[in-house]
């Protein structure tokens, strides 16, 4: 049986001032367990960056 992959898609404004490593570490970390986009955002809104969904 094919494991059915979630796709997930999310604009990442890449003007603002800073995004913190640590954010995009945890996002990293979890793309190998095959997050839900809630959980990807909800690091987003975790670190205040900018996204659109």
């Amino acid at each position: 049986m094919k494991n059915k992959r979630n796709k997930i898609k999310l604009l990442i404004d890449t003007n603002q001032a800073n995004i913190d490593p640590q954010c995009l570490q945890e996002i990293i970390d979890l793309i190998f367990i095959d997050p839900t986009q809630a959980e990807i955002e909800e690091i987003l809104d975790d670190y205040d960056v900018i996204f659109k969904s």
